[in-house]
């Protein structure tokens, strides 16, 4: 009787699965025919871009000229010509020597090509703000995106270098300094680029609590080492100190009468700011360990060091290096990688895949779960 029961119960879970999976493969075969009846509808979007409003307030949807261009914009190999004239124009800011000859052929050449490089950006600039409208058509209009925003920073100052203008204003010289950002008009072209970017500039609030954790650890040691070290890090420069009386030297007063300078070191405690730049240096761990022996060394207020006169003064910055150095700025570069790696899957996410795949994905992870 309970063999029975058993087998029966079996049989049950089994037709249950069997009905479950049905459902599942169902659903994805209804989830496949939807995005094939929608396959040539997301191939007319990509291609024939709906226009909006009046473009320069005197192109309309429907003209001719517009209709043109926003094939031309949308054009699969657009970006991908544009991505290349950034590329070469990048390559010819690595090229440019100011100190040749103004007059050489190869800064005539150069010349020549940059000037074909900025006719060409701002051939692409006409060309989307005549699709898109520049500022009025609606949420797709060319301003009203971030990344055409610098774009369109950078073609203006290219745009200076032809201007009759006097090169020896400061003010032109640093606009056209600011060629050197060309290169950065890769990121809007790059997807994976843009997608690092925006993560991480999404991510700075929980680098600035850190900060704030890291900037309190070190003020709170800055007050400790001004109340153990104020005064104590000056030495006695003995150039100037005939070398049978440096031995006779043993504080401050002494050091003047024998023809001594009394100078301080460039990193120590005397108070609590100049301690917080000694320990943002210590943080670092660079020459930290000079520091250390500075403090094993020091003796009093206006007496000199001796050589290990407190060598359990090391155990006060070792600690330091411990909880500063391995633990905060460690937590620090852990809290970045996080906040960028959990962005970047989001961003990933939201902007790679369409509503209709995403449910296609889950609806494939369901079936394979089962």
């Amino acid at each position: 009787m309970l063999r029975k029961l058993k087998k029966d119960s079996e049989k049950k879970e089994r037709q249950a699965k069997l009905e479950k999976m049905k459902e599942v493969k169902t659903m994805s075969l209804a989830m496949i025919k939807k995005i094939e009846m929608n396959a040539s509808t997301v191939k007319e979007t990509t291609v024939d871009y709906k226009l909006v409003g009046n473009a320069l307030l005197c192109l309309g949807p429907k003209n001719c000229f517009r209709m043109f261009l926003s094939k031309i914009k949308h054009h699969a190999q657009f970006e991908n010509v544009v991505l290349g004239l950034i590329c070469i124009s990048t390559l010819l800011l690595t090229m440019e020597a100011p100190l040749s000859d103004p007059d050489s052929l190869k800064n005539n050449i150069l010349g020549h090509i940059n000037t074909v490089m900025t006719f060409s950006f701002i051939l692409e600039f006409l060309i989307k703000i005549i699709t898109h409208g520049f500022a009025c058509n609606g949420p797709d209009s060319y301003i009203l995106n971030a990344w055409n925003i610098m774009d369109f920073i950078i073609v203006m100052v290219s745009i200076f270098d032809f201007l009759p203008l006097d090169s020896d204003l400061n003010f032109f010289k640093v606009l056209r300094l600011m060629r050197v950002i060309r290169p950065l008009r890769m990121i809007s072209r790059n997807p994976g680029m843009k997608i690092a970017i925006e993560s991480l500039l999404k991510s700075i609030p929980g680098i600035g609590n850190l900060m704030l954790i890291s900037l309190l650890v070190i003020l709170m040691f800055s007050i400790l080492g001004t109340t153990f070290y104020k005064g104590l890090f000056y030495v006695c420069n003995m150039d100037n100190v005939p070398a049978e009386e440096q031995d006779n030297i043993q504080t401050m007063w002494e050091c003047m009468d024998y023809g001594g300078e009394w100078v301080n070191s460039d990193v120590n405690f005397d108070n609590v700011l100049q301690s917080i730049l000694t320990f943002f240096t210590v943080i670092t761990t660079e020459g930290w360990v000079t520091v250390m022996w500075a403090a094993v060394d020091s003796t009093e207020m206006h007496k000199i060091p001796v050589t290990n006169n407190s060598p359990a003064q090391s155990f006060f910055f070792i600690f330091y290096i411990v909880i500063g150095s391995l633990f905060i700025i460690n937590l620090f570069v852990g809290v970045v990688i996080s906040n960028f790696s959990m962005e970047k899957e989001k961003l990933v996410r939201n902007t790679l895949l369409t509503p209709l795949q995403m449910e296609y994905c889950n609806t494939m992870t369901k079936c394979f779960s089962a």
